[in-house]
């Protein structure tokens, strides 16, 4: 995180300059512009690496004003917690849509699995099955892994059991629980999860009258409850309801004086020096649940037509049942005809060509009416 953020924000701007020639407003500049793209919490990490910086600088004997000092993490954005928890229509909504996602089911499946254990991206695809117990179903993360650098068990439902056993059929001979595409030896990379993500919340987007809150809602599936406040009692509930309840960790933040929240308003705007810019992207809601009294009822399902089977299913259920030999027959058939073809190309009144265009064509035809010619009735 550390690196990225230096490789990203820092080296451009400071790489090349002394220590005395940072100021704190070009710090504070920095900051602002990255908050303008709508990442406050890089902001205040970037501000952190800075301080890191001159006071190992200044330990080493290299004493210069520390303009982190004079910048302090409220006036970039403050960060409140929020109790925003998922409801089981919400959690509804996102099974619905993942399962209309394109994509690999293992991937669909870890998705499924941040709601189950809410744990956070990295520290589900970079899990090993040496931390996994299946005769206590108890996951025990460690805290190399963790945020707070303390060890973390987490209770597994049926539910996560499940997958997990999918998970191991998939895995093959690698030590990861979700290995990689491409290299077994290396964990899945955590940005696949946010592209199915954000592929979900354009799904929904695409088909909802109007923008909601989904992509912080489906964020808030994989935060933790270690930033809960280690509330235990919660884990003890999500396992004894087999995983069902979601419930976030994840912060709202403060820029400019206002606090942002999915509760609270839809876009918000950040001021900095005089200028207005935004300060995060149109976010997008959960339509609103309908009242169970007034729902409107829902359409009956599709009677499938009715009556005796017409001559091309039949035809279809004799080709298809029939097909392993009927196969091998119109292949030796072609053959045949492609011999004689041979044989007979130059022998007027033999038409030894056409009748092998003709055999061929209807073999073709009869490939793909058993694949492809599957009556409505039979659907």
């Amino acid at each position: 995180m550390r690196r990225w953020t230096y490789e990203r924000d820092l080296k451009r701007a400071f790489g090349s300059l002394l220590l005395s020639e940072i100021s704190d407003q070009m710090l504070r500049e920095l900051c602002d512009r990255i908050v303008a793209r709508q990442a406050p919490a890089v902001a205040v990490h970037a501000r952190e690496i800075v301080m890191m910086v001159f006071r190992y600088a200044e330990s080493r004997g290299e004493k210069h004003p520390n303009p982190a000092d004079r910048v302090p993490p409220s006036s970039i954005a403050t960060f409140a917690p929020r109790d925003r928890t998922l409801t089981p229509a919400e959690i509804k909504l996102f099974y619905k849509y993942l399962d209309r996602t394109q994509c690999a089911a293992t991937v669909r499946l870890a998705c499924k699995m941040l709601l189950l254990t809410l744990v956070r991206k990295s520290e589900l695809t970079d899990a090993t099955w040496s931390e996994i117990d299946f005769k206590h179903a108890l996951w025990t993360i460690p805290g190399a892994r963790m945020k707070r650098r303390n060890p973390h068990n987490v209770y597994l439902s049926r539910q996560a059991m499940d997958v997990l056993v999918a998970f191991k059929t998939c895995a093959g001979g690698s030590r990861y629980v979700l290995p990689s595409r491409y290299d077994p030896d290396r964990p899945m990379n955590g940005a696949t999860l946010n592209a199915v993500l954000v592929s979900v919340a354009m799904g929904i987007r695409q088909e909802s009258s109007r923008k909601t809150d989904w992509i912080k809602a489906a964020r808030m599936a994989v935060c933790p409850m270690q930033e809960l406040g280690g509330n235990q009692a919660l884990a003890a509930k999500n396992y004894a309801d087999g995983g069902t309840r979601a419930c976030s960790g994840s912060k709202s933040f403060t820029a400019g004086g206002a606090t942002i929240g999915s509760a609270d308003i839809s876009v918000a705007r950040v001021q900095r020096s005089g200028r207005e810019g935004r300060g995060m992207a149109d976010i997008i809601q959960f339509p609103p649940v309908p009242n169970k009294e007034k729902a409107p009822p829902l359409p009956p399902a599709p009677v499938p037509p009715s009556g005796r089977l017409g001559l091309r299913t039949i035809l279809w259920v004799i080709a298809t049942l029939c097909w392993p030999v009927l196969r091998f027959i119109m292949v030796c058939d072609v053959l045949f005809q492609l011999l004689r073809a041979l044989v007979l190309w130059d022998t007027p009144g033999a038409h030894a060509g056409w009748t092998l265009l003709l055999h061929y064509t209807f073999f073709c035809y009869l490939t793909w009416f058993v694949a492809y010619g599957k009556p409505d009735q039979l659907r």
